[in-house]
């Protein structure tokens, strides 16, 4: 999730604020009582990788009025908990998050007061290739909070619940938006913008998208390019499909270069508020294929979002969108961190991942 609200503020007082914040940690050693007994990666884990050690188990003490339930809770109501608390400036993806909580084996957990949900977290299945090992992990999102109950241990209490629900050597996955946890992570990157309000767009017609009549091609095509990169998840032909055309979740766009090769886009809409107004933003995921003419395919691209209502472009520095992001005038913006729970990971650099799962 980009910084809108502080899209003006030059870069490098973000990573002042960082750096401040690491010296604190370092210098004074500050503990924290819940992660400094979990297994997660530590600098003394250096060369190893795979499964850390049994989960602890928990035992989680709620109020008399509180209870937790998974899986039988209505989706509208999650939905809309989510879209009233989950941040005051971005409003999730109603197609994507809908997506997700139905999703199959997906674990929804939502915490009551009073028969009133305060707090929810997802998390769902997802094979990860680890150059060439496949690892089962789940994948954790949506952890939210209503605000009247937050800084009271209750985003704890949800994610000690997510953890539980499996079994205790189950590997977790997650990003974090902003600043770090207390403890290591596998990447560290950044979300990058563009400002498309003041674009005179011209007509583009080299934008295409996936149809039925060339799916399988693009889905092998897609696999393809995902299977050059150390860390990826590959795609099933149902993911592809309720994706791109059967749901129509996300976009998919299918660029020609010059020299007959393709390049391809995959991004969703997002909406942001910022001082009552209302801004759409194409979320780039990924960047795939041919990188030789990135210039001229973000030039079509911007001419093409803002022809149809986007305000800005945002993409997270990863793979491919390295590269994507250097050719053209993309601005740094907020900072996010990979971290998983009870998996050591390898070293990774950024461009050697292509997992964007938002």
């Amino acid at each position: 999730m980009i910084d809108i609200k502080n899209i003006t503020i030059p870069h490098y007082t973000s990573i002042i604020i960082s750096i401040v914040i690491l010296v604190i940690l370092i210098k004074y050693k500050i503990k924290n009582p819940f992660w400094d007994k979990q297994p997660v990666m530590r600098p003394s884990m250096k060369g190893h990788t795979g499964i850390i050690s049994k989960a602890p188990v928990f035992s989680i003490k709620l109020k008399s009025n509180q209870k937790i339930i998974l899986n039988n809770y209505p989706i509208d109501q999650i939905k809309d908990f989510l879209q009233d608390n989950f941040s005051n400036y971005y409003n999730v993806n109603t197609k994507y998050l809908d997506y997700s909580l139905k999703k199959k084996n997906a674990h929804n957990i939502v915490l009551l007061e009073n028969k009133k949900i305060i707090g929810f977290i997802h998390s769902n299945p997802i094979l990860v290739y680890l150059n060439q090992k496949l690892v089962k992990f789940r994948y954790v999102d949506y952890l939210c909070i209503h605000e009247k109950y937050r800084d009271n241990y209750m985003a704890t209490i949800l994610i000690a619940s997510i953890i539980r629900v499996n079994h205790r050597k189950q590997p977790i996955m997650f990003k974090k938006d902003f600043s770090r946890l207390p403890y290591n992570y596998f990447i560290s990157t950044n979300y990058h913008i563009k400002d498309i309000r003041k674009l005179n767009p011209k007509t583009t017609n080299k934008i295409k998208k996936l149809t039925p009549f060339n799916f399988y091609k693009y889905y092998d095509y897609t696999n393809l390019l995902l299977k050059r990169y150390t860390v990826k998840c590959l795609y099933t032909k149902k993911e592809f499909f309720d994706l791109f055309l059967g749901k129509s979740v996300m976009d998919y766009y299918i660029i020609d270069n010059p020299n007959g090769y393709k390049t391809i886009i995959i991004g969703k809409k997002t909406i942001y508020k910022l001082d009552g107004n209302i801004l759409n933003c194409f979320e780039i995921d990924l960047v795939l294929g041919e990188l030789r003419y990135l210039k001229e395919i973000d030039e079509q691209l911007s001419n093409y979002l803002k022809s149809n209502g986007y305000n800005y472009i945002c993409i997270s520095a990863i793979g491919s969108n390295i590269k994507y992001i250097k050719d053209n005038e993309y601005k740094r913006n907020s900072r996010v961190y990979y971290y998983t729970y009870n998996y050591s990971m390898p070293n990774i650099l950024p461009s050697e991942c292509v997992i964007n799962i938002n």
